[in-house]
């Protein structure tokens, strides 16, 4: 679930033991305690929800802790994203951070504890509800909150129940998504340390809406990528509305009705969407009224990133035991310079990055350099203690026959370069 607020820490969660399961061999379990990161008290009657690694997208999977901060799930093996929720506790992960992965073996007990920390934010309450397929509870529903320029997501559990959590007072409405339903959308009023009960949402079974294009490729070699249809405002999955394209070409069916952002690429693989296509055409925006809709992607080589980064096969940050971290990344052919982005939790951008009007490069190197200290030119905020960032390169060409001057021919994966300040 995203929130609008700034965390004080980012999850503490480590993969601490394996051992063998007395659960049906087939399948593996996680289990941990969820705890107060200021005292190490149990926190009972925290949602667990379980989500698929390799698109966000939801699965039936989810319980609550117990009053001695405990969690058990029975699971078919894979790799899972994890989100922990309570109202008055900020979620995990974090804003602006996926959630760390999980891998579950057969015959396996995997432990994954979390502490969370409270939430900075007052005058919230949250949402229950319910979403019917006609009269029977739908599991896995991917349930936005939204109002007051802001979105919340959750998911439906197994009884087909949802609950959104720290939610500012006011007006909002709450719809579901899942692939081939269409859904009702009913308002609501959030009341400060109030539980606001929805009515049912209903879902129709009919969508129609049709997505399709090619994903050329420059300067790269070609592969096939993932495609997915995501809420904008929480970057959560559509489930069911992920696919892979096949020859540089894709198809998604069975669309709700509803505006989306589309996602190629998103997983780690050192391709990114050429980001001057993203500067020129604006996100790509896709709009679904039981109609079908071409959308093309330009896709180019990432800018590879050395240190601090988690690795490309997992979205665990590093640790890194100072505030003025030194970053380096290998050289991109072709780049005249490069700019650095460093971003907090939230999103925002704490030191260079692109802004302005017109569009500025903040901060830059030279393109003999793959290398700079945090906030060399003074121009940063201060990064703190047991908070978790992202720093991106962007490669950029001079060109004195554009508007600005400049382009993007590439930039550094989206969910590269995770780190935390741990003194």
């Amino acid at each position: 679930m995203k929130k609008t607020f700034i965390l004080s820490l980012f999850i503490c969660l480590m993969i601490v033991a394996c051992k063998k399961s007395d659960s049906n061999p087939t399948n593996g379990t996680i289990e941990g305690i969820i705890a107060n990161i200021q005292g190490g008290t149990s926190i009972a009657s925290a949602d667990v929800e379980i989500f698929n690694a390799v698109d966000n997208s939801s699965t039936s999977y989810s319980t609550s802790s117990g009053s001695d901060g405990k969690y058990s799930i029975l699971i078919t093996p894979g790799t899972y994203l994890i989100t922990i929720s309570k109202q008055g506790y900020s979620s995990i992960p974090p804003i602006g951070v996926s959630a760390v992965p999980v891998i579950v073996t057969a015959g396996v007990k995997t432990i994954a504890s979390y502490q969370m920390a409270a939430s900075s934010i007052s005058n919230t309450g949250y949402v229950t509800g319910r979403i019917l397929d006609g009269s029977t509870p739908k599991s896995g529903v991917l349930t936005i909150v939204s109002g007051n320029g802001s979105t919340y997501s959750g998911t439906t559990n197994t009884k087909g129940n949802f609950t959104l959590y720290n939610i500012p007072a006011g007006s909002y409405s709450v719809k579901g998504y899942l692939a081939s339903y269409n859904s009702s959308s009913v308002n609501i009023s959030v009341t400060q340390n109030t539980k606001t009960i929805s009515s049912d949402i209903v879902l129709s079974s009919g969508a129609a809406g049709v997505v399709t294009g090619n994903v050329a490729f420059l300067a790269t070699t070609n592969v096939e990528v993932d495609v997915s249809l995501i809420i904008p405002g929480t970057n959560s999955t559509i489930p069911g509305l992920t696919v892979k394209t096949s020859g540089g070409t894709y198809s998604m069916s069975h669309v709700p009705n509803g505006t989306f952002l589309a996602r190629a690429s998103w997983a780690n693989d050192n391709k990114v969407v050429d980001p001057d296509w993203i500067i020129k055409s604006g996100e790509p925006i896709v709009v679904i009224n039981s109609n079908s809709v071409s959308l093309n992607f330009s896709l180019t080589g990432a800018v590879l990133l050395n240190s601090p980064t988690n690795a490309l096969t997992t979205t665990v940050p590093v640790i890194v035991k100072t505030t003025a971290p030194v970053f380096t990344w290998n050289s991109y052919s072709s780049t005249d310079n490069y700019v650095i982005e460093v971003m907090d939790m939230n999103g925002a951008t704490v030191w260079g990055g692109i802004s302005g009007t017109p569009l500025t490069r903040k901060v830059m190197v030279a393109k003999t350099q793959t290398t700079a200290t945090y906030n060399f030119d003074g121009s940063g905020k201060e990064l703190q203690n047991g908070s978790t960032y992202r720093w991106r390169i962007y490669a950029s060409k001079d060109d004195s026959g554009l508007p600005l001057g400049w382009k993007l021919i590439s930039a550094s994966e989206e969910q590269m370069g995770l780190f935390n300040i741990n003194l």
